[in-house]
């Protein structure tokens, strides 16, 4: 079976059904979706002139959309969809992951079509937010405040890629680890086993923001039943006044790169 032209009429011509056709087939799986607060700690929401193309219908957002339906804990891994229902979308947090519908182009379960993932971490914070791009590369590639656009799928190397995870909020002083769960490694790099890492590596910065350091200046990045751990040493270099910020001062402590294997 082979792909067919969509031709296009001519000025004047009464049977509009091959421009129709075009139209329907150009805007399938298009999703012009911006989400407010990417990069900071904040709720994020749908901004108004978002644009979402939903199980061949297009839905416009002219207002700030406001994400509702938070179910889960501090430090679960969250997916926003958008619930079509007649005329009207409305957006939620859900746990159920998405698969990709190649009749659809998109990431659905169900009729719901999927916007990205964000992390929760308690206390009203938001980190992680990722906006999936409208193709499928294998590993739910997207866009990201902390590294652009992530392509998990498109490999300039065919075998390692690399990966960066923002810290967030990390009193180092008052915490000796940060944590990276299974699910986040799955959801953000489509990281399905932990012996597909290759190699971890953190950095942080200090409270001013005038100096970045390698972890293992004093410290280490392992993993250990399948969660990765950046930890300082006890009483070290990092377990200090100088690195005891937190999300007011220091939204962001640094950065874990990982490497791994698709």
């Amino acid at each position: 079976m082979a792909g067919s032209i969509c031709t296009m009429p001519n000025n004047g011509d009464s049977d509009w059904s091959g421009f129709v056709t075009i139209v329907e087939k150009t805007i399938r799986g298009y999703m012009g979706i911006s989400l407010s607060n990417l990069a900071g700690s904040a709720a994020p929401q749908i901004q108004d002139g978002s644009v979402i193309e939903i199980g061949g219908s297009i839905y416009q957002f002219t207002t700030a959309e406001t994400i509702t339906g938070w179910p889960s804990a501090a430090g679960t891994t969250e997916y926003i969809a958008a619930v079509p229902a007649g005329s009207v979308v409305t957006v939620i947090f859900t746990t159920t992951a998405p698969t990709w519908s190649g009749t659809k182009g998109g990431w659905y379960s169900g009729n719901n079509r999927y916007i990205g993932t964000v992390e929760w971490g308690g206390s009203a914070t938001y980190s992680n937010k990722f906006i999936y791009q409208r193709f499928n590369d294998g590993g739910g590639g997207g866009i990201s405040a902390d590294q652009g656009i992530r392509t998990s799928g498109i490999k300039s190397d065919p075998f390692v890629q690399t990966g960066y995870i923002p810290m967030g909020e990390w009193n180092m002083d008052a915490t000796a680890d940060f944590l990276i769960t299974a699910g986040t490694l799955a959801s953000r790099f489509g990281i399905t086993a932990i012996t597909q890492i290759i190699g971890i590596e953190g950095w942080v910065w200090n409270d001013v923001g005038g100096g970045l350091y390698q972890m293992d200046f004093a410290g280490e990045a392992f993993i250990f039943t399948e969660i990765i751990y950046v930890q300082r040493d006890f009483e070290g270099f990092f377990d200090d006044v100088a690195f005891d910020g937190t999300a007011s001062t220091v939204p962001n402590r640094g950065y874990v790169e990982i490497k791994y294997i698709l």
